[in-house]
């Protein structure tokens, strides 16, 4: 069994990718081998990757998922050193059983408390602001096409809700995509056509948001403004924040402290600097 690192086949990506990797990287730790072809991994090895197109996208769909780490972008980024997202190849969010310090934990209770003084605190309506509108967070291409690979039924299921959804309630939706999300996605997985920046902005993004009735969230990490706001959300399991919607079904009877508490310290969870990633590897991996 080795550790080793796939690149994903997209130059630009690997650079950027490779390159926060690098500079948060721990002297404690040798940097895993590096390979460009799925070929070069054995049955039994750990594999980190980034993204889900290219050489990942063919690691996703033949490696043991449980073998497989997926480093994603973090929730709330920080300067210096850098966090991000774990997920296992079945795209499940991984967390930490101990978060790294109380001070992170304040960081992102900070973060999610300027976030929520930010959206206004008056519902006004209007011809653009309607009440009872859904907002949609669409599917990530990438996701969705492996989500559809490796448990179809539960993809068809989820888009029967959402469907179900917007046809019982009789409200205008509205589509935000992220800047540089991927609008579509050739038969071989290139992206074609990507958002060039969210053509709303974010004041007009709150007030929908806050006129809203539903959030529809796939799998955007965004779906954390529904929750700060205590508006109901459709989410599936590939969602980060499935598990914590699970643990906290009741989430809007919490009252705001407790909400951003709570929510600042499942996000100190899914958040990993690199040596909380070897870590997670050495307890977790490591002997299976």
């Amino acid at each position: 069994m080795s550790i080793k690192y796939l690149l994903n086949g997209r130059i630009a990506s690997d650079i950027y990718h490779l390159r926060n990797l690098i500079d948060s990287w721990t002297e404690e730790r040798k940097f895993p081998e590096i390979i460009n072809d799925c070929n070069e991994i054995r049955k039994e090895d750990i594999v980190i990757t980034t993204g889900y197109l290219g050489h990942s996208g063919k690691l996703i769909k033949k490696h043991d998922p449980n073998k497989i780490l997926i480093i994603d972008n973090s929730i709330f980024p920080k300067r210096g050193i850098k966090n991000f997202r774990l997920l296992d190849g079945n795209l499940k969010s991984l967390s930490k059983e101990f978060i790294g310090s109380y001070k992170e934990e304040n960081y992102y209770q900070s973060c999610l408390n300027k976030v929520k003084k930010n959206f206004p605190k008056e519902v006004i309506y209007s011809e653009k602001y309607q009440k009872d509108i859904i907002v949609e967070f669409p599917w990530s291409k990438q996701i969705l096409n492996l989500a559809r690979f490796s448990n179809n039924n539960y993809v068809k299921n989820f888009e029967k809700k959402t469907n179900s959804l917007k046809n019982k309630n009789d409200e205008k939706v509205v589509k935000f995509y992220k800047s540089g999300a991927i609008l579509f996605l050739t038969p071989n997985s290139y992206p074609i056509f990507r958002a060039r920046k969210i053509s709303r902005s974010k004041k007009m993004l709150f007030n929908y948001i806050k006129n809203s009735k539903y959030l529809i969230c796939p799998n955007s990490s965004l779906s954390y403004l529904a929750f700060i706001n205590k508006k109901n959300a459709l989410i599936s399991k590939y969602n980060p924040f499935y598990n914590w919607v699970q643990q906290n079904k009741n989430y809007a009877h919490l009252n705001d402290n407790e909400l951003i508490l709570s929510l600042s310290l499942y996000i100190s969870k899914i958040n990993f600097n690199i040596k909380e990633i070897f870590e997670y590897i050495d307890q977790k991996l490591v002997g299976q």
